[in-house]
């Protein structure tokens, strides 16, 4: 057994980092001094010759390179603070390194190569395999947030008129500029960039002073541009600006030569979005093609290509006729649209039934364990019930609700079992979620100020995780910037107690009128898989790699029934999967007994909760369902299933 200690023995030393920085430091003040002396020298030529002309403008040119040396050199001392603060930082995580090693010796040594161990014995190695884990992560952790912080005080002090020299010398500099361009795309395409967030800025302001035919020919020499995607965190507002500012033409010439750049922008409208995407996506397609047919190698792998042929289809379902639906539906369908699209290796994307820039009701699917791309079928039929059933349940137009199919993580494969059945466990941790939560993060982020930017901002908007979808849901809506009104969690393999111990710990979830998060669960008594996965984690409240059932006592949700107990119309659910199927595997669900099944009662209050109606669903009071429900022996695995609870005693709140 081995521990995973990649990341920490990636931490540079503070000491290298502060020889650097005073180094930098240094050379920046000589170009300062040298140009100030350049600049001094030519005016003491002036004093003898009389100089007209282009060299006039030359001599007036050089003020501004003056000015921007200057901001540079003062910037760069007052980084100077930030960058002592990182160094100590990245000394103390080195100690702490240090230690971690020690232990990894000390587990090493106690316990390599016993293989008769006492049941206890299995606990004790069991529990101090999780102490050293833990110690391992939280330098990874604190490595993280004091990286972040030395970034964010990067990015607090660009300085203004980088483009000042290129401007001073019209006509002169656009293969300059357009090679700058071409370095900085390739560097965030290849993951090189040591900035990308920074990097990402200066390529927009490079993008927005050229001319149409300019991004022609920039993409004509890149023709990987369509690759290049915005990094996480831009600045939705600051996106925005940017994108309004341009011309038609340049928005045009932008949009067919880096739509993947226009088309995963945070911030503007999901129309423009959408419009790159769908262009991006065909290309694939084209790609796809050509590499099959022999005409071209793309390097396109296989599981790229059947991302790409599903997501085609997902978008093109969703924008069909669905009129199975009485009197809420157009001829000719809800409409459809791509919100988001990153083509690099094993795709991603954002699929939206109706229009997110109309939608009055907007919820986001977010999927669980073994959804990929190339799977996103399944996740669109789960997204599509729940959408439909709002219409059923609803009053209003078909352009009132918008469902997002969000595939934009990297989920987990089925429990304990990947495609070769070699035994993956990464459903019972958190790193993927803690991942995916991040990229959620920002789309959510992205989504609302895209609403406030809209004639009516005032939108209802609901987040909806299934099993592993529920902790990545969870590490987006811990954080305040996100705005929801509501969150529903089923079949959920546990929420991170460093995510939120409790409902109320997930910031980004509005507030009834008594204070508690809108946040709703519920798992089904046949939902073994959920449990399991729950149990897996086997770490208390609070320890960093720990779950919570957020159908538990203690964790504050609204939990309703899937159980077909009469109080709302629908059947019981009967597994773990949104949609039942035809199976004898022992996880499998049955036809008509999904979370989001037609007639299910789950389905039926999904619907109600995501049109902002909770109020209309029965909950319980949590710790005595939570107690008699939650038996892990007796989960169908390893019980009879008429020898389980069925229909525990329900309390209304």
């Amino acid at each position: 057994m081995t521990f995973d200690t990649a990341k920490i023995d990636a931490i540079p030393s503070g000491s290298v980092l502060s020889t650097a920085w005073a180094a930098f430091t240094s050379a920046v003040g000589d170009v300062k001094s040298d140009l100030v002396r350049g600049k001094d020298h030519f005016s003491g030529l002036r004093a003898h010759v009389n100089f007209g002309g282009h060299w006039q403008e030359f001599f007036s040119a050089m003020d501004e390179p003056v000015n921007i040396a200057g901001k540079v050199s003062d910037t760069v001392s007052e980084l100077g603070t930030a960058v002592g603060t990182f160094a100590e930082t990245l000394d103390e995580l080195v100690q702490r390194r240090g230690v971690a090693h020690e232990a990894i010796a000390g587990w090493h040594s106690r316990w390599d190569g016993r293989e008769d161990l006492w049941f206890w014995e299995v606990i004790s190695r069991s529990d101090a395999k999780t102490m050293v884990e833990r110690r391992i992560f939280g330098i990874e952790i604190d490595y993280k947030h004091a990286e972040d912080r030395f970034i964010r005080a990067i990015e607090r002090s660009q300085v203004d008129g980088v483009d000042a020299v290129a401007l001073h010398y019209p006509g002169g500099n656009s293969g300059t500029r357009a090679e700058r361009a071409r370095s900085l795309a390739q560097g965030l395409h290849d993951g090189t960039s040591p900035t990308p967030r920074q990097d990402f800025k200066e390529l927009q302001q490079l993008l927005g002073g050229m001319s149409p035919r300019e991004i022609e020919e920039l993409a004509a020499q890149m023709p990987r541009l369509p690759l290049v995607i915005p990094p996480l965190g831009t600045d939705p507002a600051a996106n925005r600006s940017w994108w309004e500012h341009l011309s038609e033409a340049q928005r045009e010439a932008l949009t067919q030569k880096a739509p993947g750049l226009v088309g995963n922008l945070e911030g503007l409208t999901y129309a423009d979005r959408s419009a790159a995407n769908v262009l991006n996506l065909e290309l694939m397609l084209k790609w796809t093609r050509e590499q099959q047919a022999g005409i071209r190698d793309y390097g396109l792998t296989e599981a790229q290509m059947a991302g790409f042929a599903t997501i085609h289809r997902t978008y093109m379902v969703y924008g069909a006729d669905l009129s199975d639906v009485p009197d809420a539906w157009a001829q000719s369908g809800p409409g459809s649209q791509i919100a988001s699209f990153d083509p690099n290796h094993e795709p991603k994307a954002a699929v939206v039934m109706g229009d997110l820039d109309v939608a009055q009701h907007q919820s986001w699917y977010i999927p669980g364990m073994s959804s990929t791309a190339a799977t996103m079928d399944g996740l669109f039929s789960d997204a599509q019930g729940i959408f439909k059933e709002m219409h059923r349940t609803g009053t209003g137009p078909i352009s009132d609700v918008a469902m997002v199919a969000w595939m934009g993580y990297d989920a987990p494969p089925f429990i304990f079992f990947d495609e070769n059945q070699g035994g993956d466990t990464q459903v019972i941790r958190n790193e993927l979620a803690r991942n995916g939560g991040e990229r959620l993060r920002y789309a959510l982020e992205g989504a609302a100020y895209a609403n406030s930017q809209s004639p009516d901002p005032d939108r209802n908007v609901t987040v909806i995780g299934h099993s592993y979808g529920t902790p990545t849901a969870a590490y987006a809506l811990a954080h305040e910037s996100v705005e929801v009104d509501q969150a529903i969690f089923f079949g959920s393999v546990g929420i991170p107690d460093e995510a939120g111990a409790t409902a109320n710990d997930l910031a980004g979830v509005a507030r009834d009128a008594n204070g508690q998060a809108n946040v709703y669960s519920a798992t089904a008594n046949a939902d073994w898989p959920a449990r399991t996965a729950i149990f897996g984690t086997g770490t208390p409240v609070g320890d960093p790699g720990g779950r919570t059932d957020p159908t538990s006592g203690g964790y504050g949700s609204k939990v309703f029934s899937v159980e077909g107990n009469g109080e709302l119309p629908g059947r019981s659910v009967e597994g773990h999967y949104g949609i039942g199927f035809e199976s004898n595997a022992p996880w499998a669900t049955p036809v008509g007994h999904g979370y989001a099944d037609e007639g299910t009662q789950s389905l039926h209050s999904m619907g109600l909760i995501a049109l902002g109606r909770g109020d209309e669903v029965p909950t319980y009071q949590e710790a005595e369902y939570h107690q008699q429900r939650y038996e892990f022996w007796r989960v169908p695995i390893f019980m009879p299933k008429e020898n389980q609870y069925t229909n525990p005693p329900i309390m209304e709140d």
